[in-house]
């Protein structure tokens, strides 16, 4: 068991639909503000993004931006990760689970993240969504699993349609707390924890490591996927401040200026149509699928024994 790996840089691919990755960043920001159930003022309480507007105070976006960052990553990654382009990134981090936890992995095909944790709203989808769970304290139960997490990654094997559940942690403005040995002495739920980080090394990159007994992967603040997210998330503070009708024109590029209008367009509708209109151009085609690496990945097997 090797606690320590060499850090390893992960190159993101190539985007080749560059509408499904804005379309991303939209809608995962608009997820938090509905299903996020510990911010000042959620979106769940309202009809559409216009009577959240008109019924707040105006600079009611300020109280809620940084909770948005932090918790906003989670749900971001849970929509990038499970676009299949990414299942190397996955790949990385299964082996890093493998090799800490002594866990033996095999005919594991498939994959899919969600979000988890008692402040979501929609961790109440998580329940009957897999056959068992691995977390490194054997005696923790599946509700305390569930509600103490903030990510949850549910591998399957198609043939005997055995899912397991795999916990981890997101921390999306202080990254650093997740290389932390401290960070994990009430945590020992997860197996993994992602972060957004400042340090200079990690600045621009995104990152693996075992460490801690844990697989940590750190997104550098300057990293695009980052920045794009952040600039995302001001787009939509500024609509918010200035109103819909301020937007007559766009500054960033085609796919972004296509997304950003469907905010307006739908600014009276209902939430729910917002989400379902910003998810078809999230390329269905790539999301929650086959691993791209031979063989499969393999199955965990006596996990809670």
């Amino acid at each position: 068991m090797n606690s320590n790996l060499l850090i390893k840089n992960i190159p993101l691919p190539t985007m080749a639909n560059f509408k499904s990755y804005w379309a991303t960043h939209f809608y995962s920001i608009i997820q938090t503000m509905k299903y996020q159930n510990n911010l000042e003022y959620q979106l769940n309480h309202f009809i559409s993004l216009g009577s959240m507007r008109g019924s707040l105070p105006l600079n009611f976006f300020n109280s809620i931006e940084q909770y948005i960052k932090n918790f906003g990553f989670q749900y971001f990654l849970v929509s990038f990760l499970n676009q299949n382009k990414q299942s190397l990134i996955v790949e990385d981090l299964l082996d890093g689970i493998s090799n800490i936890y002594d866990i033996e992995l095999e005919d594991f095909s498939h994959f899919e993240f969600l979000i988890s944790g008692r402040d979501s709203d929609l961790t109440i989808n998580l329940f009957n969504t897999f056959t068992e769970y691995f977390t490194p304290d054997k005696k923790v139960s599946l509700k305390e699993a569930i509600n103490r997490s903030d990510i949850c990654l549910i591998l399957t094997n198609q043939e005997t349609e055995k899912k397991v559940a795999i916990f981890g942690e997101v921390e999306g403005l202080k990254g650093f707390k997740v290389r932390r040995k401290s960070y994990w002495d009430h945590k020992n739920i997860s197996t993994f924890g992602i972060g957004v980080v400042e340090e200079a090394f990690y600045k621009k990159g995104i990152y693996i490591q075992e460490l801690n007994d844990k697989v940590i992967i750190t997104f550098g603040i300057e990293s695009d996927i980052i920045k794009d997210f952040w600039h995302t998330l001001s787009y939509i503070k500024s609509i918010f401040l200035y109103g819909n009708y301020s937007y007559n024109s766009y500054t960033r590029n085609e796919d972004f200026d296509f997304c950003l209008k469907r905010i307006i367009d739908y600014w009276t509708e209902p939430i729910e149509s917002l989400l379902w209109e910003l998810l078809r151009y999230i390329d269905g085609k790539d999301l929650i699928g086959n691993m791209v690496e031979k063989p499969l990945l393999p199955i965990i097997t006596d996990l809670q024994a």
